[in-house]
């Protein structure tokens, strides 16, 4: 009586359901992305100059990312009524003063527009918004 002998086939990975799922993978990130589209929204940025007149007079407000005050380096107390003194007290020193806003990037927007309206309030004449070039001195 003869055998036969069975011949083991080679262990194969079907690719079939590999493939499926690599598309179904593929679907998914396609469909969950995101695109930015600004292109519907036309405008020109401002650029910075960091070129200043020396002989100007200033007035350095900053604004950290916490929304913390600071005039000329020295911090404010949160409240109003101090940091409206405080900035009266310095445009009375210096008249004609340049007043100049540094804001970190992460400064919250309602922070920088209430440091322009009491600067404003206290009649200043020019505010300028420092740009990325721009350093405290």
């Amino acid at each position: 009586m003869r055998f036969q002998v069975r011949r083991e086939d080679g262990l194969s990975i079907p690719l079939t359901p590999l493939i499926d799922v690599v598309f179904l993978l593929l679907l998914f990130f396609m469909l969950t992305t995101t695109f930015s589209q600004l292109d519907f929204l036309k405008i020109q940025l401002p650029q910075g100059n960091a070129e200043t007149a020396g002989a100007e007079v200033r007035i350095n407000l900053a604004i950290d990312a916490m929304g913390d005050y600071y005039l000329n380096g020295q911090p404010l107390p949160d409240e109003s009524e101090a940091l409206t003194e405080r900035l009266q007290n310095a445009l009375e020193a210096q008249p004609g003063a340049v007043v100049y806003i540094y804001a970190h990037a992460l400064t919250p927007h309602q922070s920088v527009v209430r440091l322009m309206a009491q600067a404003r309030e206290q009649g200043v004449q020019q505010l300028r918004v420092a740009t990325l070039g721009e350093r405290l001195p």
